[in-house]
């Protein structure tokens, strides 16, 4: 009998990454001052309507003021229930967006921008 712990499932934040579950938005948010990894889910990038392969400013800006509000947050909370102005549909308004930092992969802190009624 063995005593080494068995691992019954695992699906890394790399995986998510090149599966395209997360979309790492880094680059942006280094650019704002945030010092984490940072990933966007695709539902939230679904439902604000922007293509990760979309490079225009003006396509990122809902995810931009997201990050935002986030680096206001940071690091005084691990999880920042906020809700941010997101085009939805053409229309602008609020949504529930989440960012939640945590440990990745490798146990160093990365953060994770999603809608609120995402886990």
């Amino acid at each position: 009998m063995t005593t080494e712990p068995i691992t019954v499932y695992s699906y890394t934040r790399d995986e998510a990454i090149n599966d395209g579950v997360l979309v790492d938005v880094t680059p942006i948010a280094w650019s704002l001052g945030i010092r984490l990894p940072v990933a966007v889910t695709c539902g939230l990038m679904s439902y604000v309507g922007v293509s990760p392969a979309e490079d225009s400013g003006a396509t990122w800006a809902p995810v931009v003021a997201a990050l935002t509000a986030a680096r206001a947050a940071l690091p005084k909370q691990i999880r920042l229930d906020e809700r941010v102005p997101f085009a939805a549909d053409g229309q602008y308004g609020p949504i529930d967006a989440v960012v939640v930092v945590h440990r990745g992969d490798e146990l160093e802190l990365v953060a994770t921008l999603m809608l609120a009624s995402e886990d």
